[in-house]
Parts: C-alpha cells; structure tokens; sequence
C-alpha cells in the first residue's frame, strides 16, 4: 500500500515491517476480515509512537459525523465508561459490529497501552464464551477497536428487571462462563473484573463474557502493589491486597459473588465507603442465615460458600474443577426427571439436581497481615 511505502521511504518503518504487516493485511481481506493498517502496526509490537507518525501520512479525512473512524458507520451509542464509550456499528463490509473508542480527554501513555492491551487480547482470543475482538488501530488521533456484537442485554440489566433469578438458569450462566475462564486461564491470563455487567446475554440465549481492560497475565508481577484495581464490589480479598500471585481462583471468588448476587438479588458485602466493602470481603463471611431464609438449595449454599472462601486454596482450583462438579451435579436429573410439559420453561436447563453436596472445607480463621490501609484503589 501507498501508506506503508511512504512510510519506508521517509525512514519512519523498516521495510521488512512494512512487508510483513502488507502481506498479514492481504490475507485479512482475502477471507473478508477487516484489520487496518495502524491496527496491524500496533499487534507486531510498532510503537505507538511510530504508528502515530505513520498516520499523520494520510490525507486529511473528510468523513461525516457518523464515521469518526475511516470505514465505520456509527448507528448508535451503546455503552459510556469511564475511559471510552462504546458504539453499534457497521464496518467496511456491513457487519454489524460493537465499536470501543478511547475518550480524546484520557489519552496518556499508560491509558493508550491499557486500552490497545485489551484489543490485542480480545482479538488473539478465540472462544464461544467470550466476546471476539475483531480489529483496533487509530484515525484522526482517536485510539479504538471494534469487537463482536452482542445483540441482547447484560445479566446486570436483567437482574436489575428480574430482581433475581431461578437457581437452574443461574447455575446454567454460571457454568457458561467459566467455560470461559477456563480458556483465559488455559491462555495464561486472569479477567479481575468478574460482574454481572461484563456477562452478556444475546438474544440467542449465548452467553459472553466482555471487557478485557484490567486483565494481567498470572505470575507476571513479582511482588504486591500499592493499589488495586477493578470493581470493589466482586473482588476477591488477594486482589483487594494487591497480591502478587494472583491467579484464577481470584476470578472463580468474583464469580462466586457473582452467583450470589443473581441469587439473591443484592450483594453479600456492602459498605458505607470502599474501602468498608473492601473490609468486609477481606475480613466477615457471607451470612449463611440470609441464604436459609431466602430457602435457599443445599446445593447452591455449597458453591456459593465454596466459590466465595476467603482463603483461595478451599475454593474451586480450576474453572476445570468447577465445571466437573456444576455438570455432575445438573446432568442425573435433566436425564431423569425432564418431562415434556417442561419443554416450554424458557430457562436453559431444565432441572437442577440436589444431592448431598460435597462438604464444605473447614474453615480457616487467620486475617490477613497486610493493612488495607496502605493500598489504595484505581477506579476503572
């Protein structure tokens, strides 16, 4: 292309790069997948730098309002976030698309490689249960990416309607997404941001995990910080720490208040302050009275205790593990006991089995050393 040999020839690109990133480009349009240039520049590791001066060569844009970004068509606003907004778009080829754009006013060095660090995961990462990052690159200093579209609401939207849900469609959910925990373990990364918010739900009863932003690959901190981030409202006690060795288990714990919350339509731990929430994750147990008067199953009592100890070698050690125990304990009684009339339930899983549950792990009474005094927490 015109761009990348402009850019070989004013010495910004070595030619070898620019070779490389016109032949991945080729085969992106030949199987009608839309990268751009800036795009492809960014996940074979140019500078940012680099890649802004690559696309200062290009001719002044004369797009309407509704194509901030060269080649999509912006219908509609569908998400505002602190950093950036979401958009429904169509791109170069009609495809309905979700568009993530950075707001102007927040770009700074750590933000752009926060933002473009979730798009090279989404778009590496390829599963059923989580959403797929298609293309990001920038255009007219606007940093973006574009990603699948999920036609239909988050679980947040649904129990803010519903209030909270059946026991079978919530172990149903539940067991989807670690389905795609288990892929971003097996990919050597934990989420940190577990909620119902970043669960979608599409119209085609799919469910998808979303949103990447405060992902970190698991052992690539060699000691604990003085801040933490993510939502302090789902976070397990270890990430409430800052602790170094992070790992999945802290996304099951999230996920366990997650069940927690669809279950009983509030959240096991809420104070007057952040840091009183973060407390009372780190320090009191969920009530197990709330649970018996809500009549709450044995079954959904014990993952709910097990997903959400406070010391991570009692809970679940895998999403593997989990996955096991949620299909053992579902699939006798939906081969048993599925009846025809029930063919009309418009939950996923039609029954839920109650054997006796495994016995729950004794519990550990140690506190942790650390001060939640000296960690201070980053808002996304």
């Amino acid at each position: 292309m015109d761009l990348l040999k402009t850019a070989v020839l004013k010495g910004i690109l070595q030619k070898e790069t620019a070779v490389n990133i016109l032949n991945i480009y080729k085969q992106n349009i030949s199987k009608r997948n839309y990268r751009s240039i800036e795009g492809l520049l960014i996940e074979n590791n140019v500078p940012f730098q680099t890649v802004t001066k690559i696309h200062a060569l290009l001719p002044q844009s004369g797009n309407t309002s509704n194509e901030a970004i060269k080649g999509y068509r912006i219908m509609d606003k569908i998400g505002i976030g602190g950093m950036s907004t979401v958009f429904k778009a169509m791109n170069p080829f009609g495809k309905i698309i979700a568009l993530k754009i950075l707001y102007p006013t927040k770009v700074t060095e750590g933000s752009i490689t926060k933002f473009f660090n979730e798009a090279k995961l989404l778009t590496r990462f390829d599963h059923e249960n989580l959403i797929k990052g298609l293309d990001f690159g920038t255009y007219n200093n606007l940093c973006y990416f574009s990603m699948e579209f999920a036609d239909g609401e988050s679980l947040q939207d649904l129990i803010d309607k519903k209030n909270q849900l059946d026991e079978n469609i919530a172990l149903e959910m539940i067991l989807e997404i670690t389905k795609g925990l288990e892929y971003i373990q097996k990919m050597g990364y934990v989420h940190k941001d577990i909620k119902p918010a970043n669960i979608l739900i599409t119209k085609l009863r799919k469910i998808k995990l979303c949103d990447l932003g405060f992902a970190e690959k698991i052992g690539h901190r060699k000691s604990d910080q003085e801040y933490t981030e993510g939502t302090v409202q789902f976070m397990s006690p270890e990430q409430i720490q800052g602790q170094a060795d992070l790992d999945i288990r802290s996304d099951i714990y999230s996920l366990g208040v997650t069940l927690y919350f669809i279950i009983m339509g509030k959240l096991p731990f809420e104070g007057a302050s952040d840091v009183e929430t973060m407390a009372k994750h780190v320090y009191e147990e969920i009530n197990s009275a709330e649970l018996k008067n809500k009549r709450i199953s044995n079954l959904m009592h014990y993952f709910i205790h097990r997903m959400t100890s406070k010391e991570k070698e009692e809970r679940f050690q895998s999403p593997s593990d989990l996955i096991t125990q949620l299909t053992e304990h579902t699939k006798g009684y939906n081969e048993l006991f599925f009846k025809k009339d029930e063919a009309k339930q418009t939950s996923i899983i039609r029954g839920l089995s109650k054997p006796a549950p495994t016995p729950l792990p004794s519990k550990k009474t140690t506190k942790p050393t650390t001060s939640l005094r000296q960690f201070k927490y980053r808002r996304k």
